[in-house]
């Protein structure tokens, strides 16, 4: 093919290519039989004069046996008249088109579903370039037969296309996260306008066109994310338990596995920071089956209920021995995220350093919580409803409620959602796009996230996906209803 180079560059620069038709049929042609093609054959070459606003050009369409779809297009126009701003004018419906007046190839690209503008992703000069090697090699990845039959050619394009695409889209994905929090509050502006705002801040030039068809995207792609990979890549659950010894607390092993966090766009009640849906892989841990209950924080905060010396009980100390005992199996409620701290570090004190136990990460809980499934909450689309698995404000009647009356999860889990609010470990902050291992969340900030609703709360809120991560004090606890937590610890 050197030598076929070598004389083309000759004839090029003696100007011996006078029009269309003598650069498709002497020069181009000549090129494709170099490349495999057989020009011989109307099924895997096709010429045709295609008219347009200035004249008829020769359009060469390339396809291969057996489906005969053209895979490639070679717009030829008049040698010389090529410049930076041409664009394809006649051609069949192909992704990729190469347009060329013999010495100037330009190629370019078009999505397969037409949303986007033909993208030139390489031009070469056949005079200027004089590495006979390089250009051999252009011709070949772009328009051997072997390169368009194995699609290879497309792919090729494909990569650069959407290497391009993401360079003008970054700017809009690095802001996306703070654009959808800022729209998730008062007075909750579109999203698109918030994107248009800090972009024009930024000194970025994007269109609201841009922008919506960005937010498509980011949109198919959480969808196509939740279609494609499995909820749980666990493939069997095998049931071990472990009881911390100092307060009896019981302890499930969670296997590892990947999941889908956060929620979809049409879930009931969603908020926008739910999302973006992301894979997250965790590595197995341990968690509590419940919420540590009252007795179990008394054992360790106050001395678990042991007397120094006996004595005989006043009326009002029976009474409230009696409604101490009676809430011991109850949820501790109204705690602050720096107490479930206290509590963690005296029980360590007690156990020792092997009990390792701590708040579950975000990521944890809420896989821990789905359990394997993909609904809003436990059995959700399989028949069962939020009542059989949770005390929320539809049931609860107004109050808190003992453990373990309620279903557990598929993995054991009990009351994860409803009767309180629980604390996990991670500061807030806006999910990212990509998939992540053993997230372990933000480190700094002043919100911290509690997860599952309490018995106060409706329906919306008691779903596996919900964030909650308002300030909280002394009075918001008071206001918000019950608010606990459960412990985890490494595997």
């Amino acid at each position: 093919m050197k030598e076929t180079l070598k004389n083309i560059q000759r004839r090029l620069a003696k100007n011996s290519y006078s029009s269309p038709e003598q650069v498709c049929f002497s020069l181009v042609v000549a090129l494709l039989s170099e490349m495999g093609w057989d020009p011989w054959n109307p099924e895997e070459i096709r010429i045709a004069m295609e008219t347009t606003a200035e004249a008829a050009v020769p359009v060469i369409a390339l396809a291969v046996p057996p489906d005969n779809v053209t895979k490639c297009a070679i717009e030829v126009r008049r040698p010389g008249s090529l410049g930076k701003d041409s664009l394809p004018t006649a051609r069949p419906p192909a992704r990729v088109y190469a347009l060329t007046d013999g010495r100037v190839w330009r190629f370019y690209f078009q999505d397969a579903d037409k949303s986007a503008p033909d993208q030139c992703v390489k031009v070469f000069d056949l005079l200027q370039q004089q590495d006979l090697a390089d250009i051999e090699n252009n011709f070949r990845l772009f328009l051997s037969r072997d390169s368009v039959q194995q699609g290879t050619t497309i792919a090729r394009f494909e990569r650069k296309a959407t290497a391009s695409l993401n360079r003008k889209l970054e700017p809009l994905r690095k802001a996306l996260p703070r654009a959808r929090q800022l729209a998730a509050a008062p007075p909750n502006p579109p999203l698109e306008k918030v994107l248009a705002a800090m972009m024009t801040k930024a000194g970025f030039i994007v269109t609201m066109d841009d922008i919506s068809q960005f937010l498509q995207m980011v949109a198919e792609e959480e969808q196509a994310t939740q279609a494609v990979i499995s909820v749980s890549s666990v493939t069997q659950f095998e049931k071990k338990e472990w009881v911390e010894p100092i307060t009896g607390m019981e302890f499930l092993l969670v296997p590892g596995g990947t999941f889908i966090m956060g929620s979809p766009d049409d879930e009931m009640g969603r908020l926008p920071n739910e999302g973006p849906m992301h894979a997250v892989t965790l590595d197995p841990f341990w968690l509590a089956k419940n919420p540590v209950t009252v007795k179990q924080w008394r054992r360790i905060m106050e001395g678990g209920g042991r007397t120094a010396v006996a004595h005989k009980m006043t009326p009002e100390e029976q009474q409230k021995a009696a409604t101490m005992a009676a809430q011991e199996d109850y949820p501790v409620e109204q705690i602050l995220w720096d107490q479930a701290q206290e509590f963690i570090k005296k029980l360590g004190l007690m156990a020792g350093a092997s009990a390792r136990l701590r708040l579950p990460t975000e990521a944890e809980w809420e896989y821990a919580a789905r359990a394997g499934t993909t609904g809003k909450f436990p059995g959700d689309g399989e028949g069962g409803k939020l009542d059989d698995y949770a005390w929320y404000s539809t049931n609860s009647g107004g109050k808190l409620q003992k453990i373990t009356l309620k279903k557990a999860n598929a993995w054991g889990v009990h009351d994860i959602l409803g009767n309180v609010w629980e604390w996990v470990a991670d500061r807030y902050a806006p999910y990212t796009t990509s998939a992540v291992s053993n997230p372990k969340g933000a480190t700094t900030g002043g919100e911290h996230i509690r997860r599952g609703g309490s018995y106060r709360s409706n329906n919306k809120a008691c779903r596996f996906a919900r964030r909650n991560h308002i300030a909280v004090d002394e009075l918001e606890l008071q206001n918000s209803g019950g608010v606990g937590f459960r412990l985890a610890r490494d595997a």
